[in-house]
């Protein structure tokens, strides 16, 4: 029979066909399908058919059987068929008609055997302006997958010979079929599948395998698409129509229940069969087709990829729920033909399997079945059933060599067949849970399942070398199977192994030995019929417990193995040659898992592995029945802390030698430092009483002796007190002890007969006596206390008393130092900055340490030794991936380069181990010395007991034991830094371990020269800015040594008249003299000397404060960014606007110019514009902050200046009495108040308010077309019209600058069009990034400086009072100080105001318009 389909349209066609010329024939039945449904199932006595009503532009199956009548007896010919596609609506021409004919000749033996059925002629031909005949025979296209079945033929494609050939063995073809070639070869099997005769079922297997489609062929490996989901759902429907059918059929026959349920499980496995993951790939990449559209962001891919997930994950949920309602109906097509104790029925075909078997109920109970690989051996009766013995139970077995619940959360990655068993009783399904007794289920492992392994090696001789190794275990469900292999022969391992911690030779779990016996030994031992010849590799396996454990792994080097009695001389050289002693491991973790359907996800509860599982099966014990799997995973090798060998110590050697040569550091300067304070006894304080201070009025005079080398002097020193009432005497300091050295410190007492009254001047000077360098003098300051007024008179020397130095003079006369001096900056300046260089910089103060304070050296080098290794560690700790460090923008200083993320890290390490160090160095500072050996000395000036050196201040000092405390913390965090520091580089490896110690060292070399020294310049400053009193104190503060005694100069009615004495008196009482005529110049020149140095700070400290202003003022006032952005925003948004001169001119350049500038839609390329780009305007730079807006300004009939037109109007201008009119699906025009309330706007001819009638003009492109054209339909522009403003913000954030562009259309009464515009470039907010917050901290130290300032000038206008006005400068100094604050306040006021704008247009965030 010959079909042909002719008069195509898109909702009819014509069938015609050959007619038979049977005397027989009765008639035709006509059968046309579609995906869904059933068209046409009709007869007819006509030799065509038209066939209306159809859909445009789909695939339709037309089925056409001869119909025969003969004494009774019914019976139909050969099905013909042929597809037809109707046509696509017709649009501007009419769809030209095709003609398709199809010539077949198909014959079955209609019979309950497998058929043989010889292939006719299948004759396809395209769709075409003329009807075409063309004639093939084909019974497998190349693109489908075949399913084989018994007695079924095969011919290659193209063969024209009509002998019937054996079907083929081979395995299925991989699909290659197009989605429409699938649809299409599916609906012609779904067609036929809808037969009413039931014989029809075994016919329609065979054509599908004939005709060389199968009705899985609609699973695809690539993307699941439109099409491709129609082919399933058409396969799923082919499946339930012929599992319908099953029980039509006699499925007691074996031969039929294979070869049906065969082709049923084959088409079943092929439709399970796992596509590849379209969304992304086991690393987490996006898909290709994704990544290939630039014009979606990162983010609207992953939101397309994990829709697409979803949505194959929901497709493959409800295909493998559709494979098992086809599953149920095979087995209950096959349970319905079985009697109890029939023998077990199995087919595997594609993948699956399926066991059937019905059991007597009084014979029911531990049955071992089998499926595949695998099986399940069912408990008692009794612990299923109870006492109660059904007639008869169903044993339902399905295995599924790919694991077919691939969604869920994942959380167990199961990759081994899945065996799922079911029971039912009276053919009553069962649900099994929580038995007494357990499943023994058998599960068969994966082909590509392998473990992983590594290999550890031991430096040699590695006798008692250990390595440990940590597993994870989470459940009972859960197992490791470890293998330890030798790698060298003739040394034992010993394996130990250990729940919870490292095992011992005491505590562990587990124990065994391994080793590779020599050849030789190896043969011996054969030969001799010993049992225990090979121990070659020492395998446990480990279950889990009920709660997480870890379970540790020791496996230990013994020594030389010591097997057999022959020479094995060639193995010892052997060993001995070798480097390392090695072992390698290898371990898996197995998991017994099931299918839960409530929470979709494999789970574990209810099943305990069990010991005898391996790689290649899996044995489970289980209390419930569902779908079973194992979960096959190799987690990284994890060590404990105990992790590294020699080896990796040795080759990450750079950290561990720095920390071992700074341990040997502080050693070698401890040892130095200890017997540098046994050998030198060299004091630097001395107190010398000059007579017996009995009468007259007592004095004590302190001098310092400067730090410059050769400052000490061997001459004899005198001095003399100038006083407003009188003058002491010359008195010599005439001595054994030679106590003017180098940067010390020397009391002197003594009393003179009458009171001196206020010390005015001090003369000191020496005879030059000394030898060589050791004559000269440089006196730094001194201090005269009146003992009995208590009061102090302070001089600043800071000269030498040198023939050979200075100006040559060996007496000099120093006038008393002012209120004045006294605060003088350039004095306070470098006596602070030594001192607290001296005393504050850790490192520094090691070696300069003041004589007698209570922080020792040894102390000292502690805290710096805790602070180097806490340095490392929060280095370490906080030491950044570089790949993932962001750094947004970078500030140049000279050479020096940093950014924010840096600046970051740096403040983060030194926060993190700041504060240790800190009670560290508190701790030993103000914690009480020990008063054992200390000797008690008696004031020498008032004769009363000498306080001890802790008694004063001692509420001020913590207890001694705290010293220990402070030594305590030294050790701990000195030796945990180190030891995390080290465990960090093994982390790391050699090349990023020596990266990051040569940074960390440059780091640390930086810090502590310059850094540390910058922090104390400030802290100086900052003092000496604050508290200028206490700096004087603290510069001329009296230091004692607790174990400093007086020296007594003799007195001359003691030792009789000493002529040298008295000459030297004399000779110094000349010297006196001369020096005092001099006096008058020298305390000028001291004046000018401090004046100049009051001058220069003052110099300095005004060019900072003005490099300071200027440099805020610069970020402020920057024109030259602006000015380019101003002049880039004309030239792209203001194009041929002069050229607008009405209103169609006007609507043009809104529609070219300004959209197109707004909302570009093509890049410069002619492209689409990437989905990065999507978000700019037509400059590639700036972005619209909100959509573009339109305001337009009407008058009224009468116009003049107060005719504005208010109010609201529907589309066209129709006025608007009730403003609840305007509905609001269809909005009208409104008038809005002023945007500027304060400030006008000007055009050509006048200025405006910016009031009127105003609208958005959309988001993207496309609505502000929309928007555009539906103003221009209403006539938004007419004779009342007077101005147009077009307002819109735009923000640049690589200059973090916005822009406002207005453009005013002025609308004369002559039609005319006058244009202009105002661009206007401004900052809201602080410029981002690195250089952003420098500037603010440079705004905030501004703010200090003039706080500091103004209350320096306050105390000034305090003590002068109202004379404080008469002076012109401090006129001018309250104007800058008004200036000043008028500055802050009114940047105050932009901030917040700029604050509040963004707030209020883009909730806080300057958002780019979306698209």
């Amino acid at each position: 029979m010959s079909l042909a389909v002719t008069d195509i349209t898109d909702e009819s066609f014509k069938v015609t066909w050959s007619p038979s010329a049977d005397p027989d024939l009765e008639g035709y039945r006509v059968v046309v399908s579609g995906l869904d449904t059933t068209v046409v199932n009709q007869s007819t006595d006509e030799a065509s058919f038209p066939v209306v009503g159809l859909s445009p532009e789909t695939v339709y199956v037309i089925r056409v059987t001869s119909l025969f009548s003969s004494s009774g007896w019914r019976s139909q010919s050969e099905a013909a068929m042929i597809q037809a596609v109707t046509a696509a609506t017709p649009t501007t021409s009419p769809v030209t008609s095709a003609t398709t004919k199809q010539t077949s000749r198909f014959t079955t033996l209609l019979s309950t055997q497998p058929p043989a059925t010889t292939v006719g002629d299948n004759v396809f031909t395209s769709t075409t302006t003329d009807t075409t005949q063309q004639t093939s025979r084909v019974t497998t296209t190349p693109n489908a997958r075949e399913i084989p079945l018994p007695g079924s033929t095969t011919q290659q494609p193209g063969h024209v010979s009509q002998e019937t050939k054996e079907t083929s063995s081979r395995l299925p073809l991989r699909n290659t079929a197009t989605p429409a070639d699938q649809v299409n070869s599916l609906g012609s099997i779904y067609a036929a599948s809808v037969s009413p005769n039931p014989q029809d079922v075994l016919q329609i297997l065979a054509q599908s395998k004939t005709r060389g489609v199968s009705v899985h062929a609609a699973v695809s490996e690539q993307q699941i698409s439109a099409a491709e989901e129609r082919a399933q759902d058409m396969a799923v429907g082919v499946l339930n129509s012929i599992t319908s059918k099953l029980d039509k059929l006699d499925m007691s026959d074996p031969s039929i229940v294979q070869s049906v349920g065969g082709s049923l499980l084959e088409s079943i496995g092929s439709l399970l069969e796992e596509p590849e993951r379209d969304a992304k790939d086991v690393n987490g990449k996006i898909a290709s087709d994704l990544e290939e559209d630039q014009s979606l962001s990162p983010e609207m891919r992953l939101a397309k990829a994990k829709e697409k997930e979803q949505k194959n994950q929901a497709q493959r949920e409800r295909l493998v729920q559709e494979s098992h309602r086809v599953m149920d109906g095979l087995f209950n097509a096959i349970f319905g033909t079985m009697r109890p104790g029939a023998p077990l029925i199995t087919i595997e075909r594609g993948g699956v399997s399926l066991s059937a078997q019905r059991v007597r109920g009084d014979q029911f109970g531990g049955q071992l079945v089998h499926i595949g690989n695998g099986s399940f051996h069912i408990p008692s009766k009794v612990a299923l059933f109870g006492d109660y013995t059904p007639h008869s139970v169903n044993i339902k077995l399905m295995q599924f060599q790919q694991n077919p619940y691939t969604w869920g959360r994942r959380e167990y990655q199961v990759r081994s067949p899945v065996i799922e068993l079911s029971l039912q009783q009276n053919n009553i399904p069962v649900a099994i849970n929580n038995l007494t007794e357990d499943f023994n289920i058998t599960i068969p492992g994966g082909p590509r399942d392998k473990p992983a392994r590594t290999s550890v090696a031991f430096p040699t001789p590695g006798n008692g070398s250990s390595s440990y190794h940590l597993l994870n275990l989470n459940n009972t469900a859960e197992g490791f199977l470890v293998t330890i292999t030798p790698l060298n022969t003739s040394v034992v391992y010993g394996v130990w192994g250990r729940y919870g911690g490292r095992p011992d030779d005491q505590n562990y779990n587990l124990s065994m030995e391994t080793y590779v016996l020599p050849e030789e030994c190896a043969l011996v031992k054969t030969l001799s019929g010993d049992e225990e010849t090979d121990r070659t590799e020492a395998t446990m396996f480990i279950k889990g417990e009920d709660d997480p454990v870890d379970y540790y792994i020791k496996v230990s080097v013994l020594g030389p193995l010591a097997e057999c009695d022959i020479e094995k001389k060639a193995d010892m050289k052997e060993s001995h040659t070798n480097d390392v002693y090695a072992y390698r491991i290898q371990w898996v973790r197995l998991s017994c898992v099931y299918w839960n359907e409530t929470q979709d996800d494999w789970r574990t509860d209810g099943c305990t592995i069990s010991e005898q599982s391996t790689i290649a099966r899996t044995i489970c014990h289980c209390n419930h029945l569902t779908a079973f799997g194992r979960d096959f995973a190799t987690p990284p090798n994890t060590f404990d802390l105990l992790k590294f060998s020699v080896n990796d110590l040795r080759d990450n050697g750079a950290v561990v030698t720095a920390i071992l040569l700074a341990f040997f550091l502080y050693s070698f300067a401890s040892a130095v430092i200890w017997i540098a304070e046994r050998v030198r006894k060299r004091k630097l304080h001395h107190t010398v009483r000059l007579d017996d201070n009995q009468n007259g009025r007592l004095y004590r005079l302190v001098i310092w002796t400067g730090a410059a080398r050769h400052a000490g002097t061997e001459s004899t020193v005198t001095f003399k007190l100038l006083g407003d009432a009188a003058n002491s005497d010359v008195r010599s300091v005439d001595i054994a002890e030679k106590v003017f050295t180098q940067d010390s410190q020397v009391t002197l007492s003594f009393s003179t007969a009458e009171q001196l009254g206020n010390v005015e001047k001090l003369q000191l000077m020496h005879d030059n006596s000394g030898e060589g360098s050791r004559a000269s003098w440089y006196v730094d300051r001194a201090a005269v206390e009146d003992l009995t007024t208590g009061k102090l008179s302070y001089f600043f020397c800071g000269e030498w008393l040198a023939a050979d130095r200075g100006d040559g003079q060996v007496v000099k006369t120093f006038p008393v130092a002012t209120e004045q001096d006294l605060r003088s900056f350039g004095f306070l300046f470098p006596a602070s900055l030594r001192r607290n260089l001296e005393e504050e910089h850790l490192f520094l103060s090691v070696i300069t340490m003041p004589e007698g304070n209570t922080f020792t050296r040894n102390e000292r080098l502690g805290c710096c030794l805790c602070l180097l290794t806490l340095s490392m560690l929060s280095s370490a700790m906080w030491l950044s991936d570089e790949k993932v460090t962001q750094v947004v923008q970078g500030f140049s200083l000279g050479p020096f380069s940093f950014t924010l993320n840096t600046v970051y890290t740096g403040i983060m390490t030194s926060i993190t181990y700041f504060p240790v160090i800190i009670v560290i160095v508190l701790l030993f500072q103000y914690s009480r010395p020990s008063n054992k050996g200390d000797r008690r000395v008696r004031d020498v000036e008032m004769g009363d007991p000498a306080e001890s050196p802790t008694q004063q201040g001692r509420a001020k000092r913590l207890p001694h034991w705290c010293k220990y405390l402070a030594w305590v913390l030294v050790v701990l965090s000195t030796a945990g830094s180190a030891v995390f520091t080290v465990l960090y580089s093994l982390d790391w490896g050699k090349d990023k371990s020596e990266e990051w110690l040569s940074a960390y060292f440059i780091s640390f070399m930086v810090d502590l020269f310059l850094l540390q020294p910058a922090k104390i310049l400030l802290l100086t400053i900052l003092t000496l800015s604050v508290r200028k009193s206490q700096a004087v104190k603290t510069i001329f503060e009296e230091k004692r040594d607790p174990t400093e005694a007086s020296v007594i100069c003799s007195s001359p009615k003691e030792a009789g008249f000493n002529s040298a004495a008295f000459r030297l008196k004399r000779k110094m009482e000349r010297l006196s003299m001369t020096s005092l005529a001099n006096i008058k110049q020298a305390g000028m020149r001291q004046r000018r000397d401090r004046r100049f140095g009051d001058t220069f700070w003052a110099i300095v400290c005004f060019c900072c404060f003005l490099l300071l202003v200027l440099s805020i003022a610069n970020e402020h006032h920057s024109t030259a960014e602006g000015f380019r952005q101003t002049q880039g925003t004309v030239s792209t948004f203001l194009q041929s606007v002069d050229e607008v001169n009405d209103a169609l001119t006007f609507w043009s350049w809104l529609e070219e110019t300004a959209l197109q500038s707004f909302y570009p839609e093509t890049s410069y390329n002619g492209d689409k514009p990437r989905w990065e780009d999507q978000v700019f305007t037509a400059d590639r730079q700036t972005v619209l902050v909100y959509p573009p807006s339109l305001i337009q300004a009407r008058v009224k009939p009468a116009y003049d200046e107060y005719a504005k037109e208010t109010g609201a109007f529907e589309k066209g201008w129709g006025r608007v009495r009730n403003t609840s009119a305007i509905e609001a699906a269809a909005p009208g025009w409104t008038y809005l108040p002023s945007g500027y309330p304060s400030l006008p706007i000007y055009g050509v001819t006048t200025h405006y308010w910016g009031d009127g009638f105003g609208l958005h003009l959309g988001k993207f492109a496309d609505e502000m077309r929309s928007i555009l054209a539906d103003l221009k339909a209403n006539r938004w522009i007419d004779k009342r019209t007077r101005v147009i403003f077009l307002e819109a913000i735009l923000y640049n954030k690589n200059t973090d600058l916005f822009t406002s562009l207005t453009v005013v259309f002025e609308f004369s009464e002559t039609a005319g069009v006058f244009s202009r515009h105002h661009v206007q470039t401004f900052r809201l907010h602080q410029r981002p990034g690195t250089i952003g917050y420098i500037y603010v901290l440079l705004e905030i130290i501004y703010v200090i400086v003039l706080l500091y300032s103004l209350w320096r000038e306050a105390k000034t206008v305090r003590a002068a009072g109202l004379a404080y006005l008469t002076g012109p400068w401090n006129i001018v100094e309250i104007f800058n100080f008004f200036l000043a604050f008028t500055v802050i306040t009114l940047y105050s006021f932009k901030r917040i105001y700029s604050s509040k704008v963004l707030v209020e247009t883009n909730g806080g965030k300057v958002q780019p318009v979306p698209r």
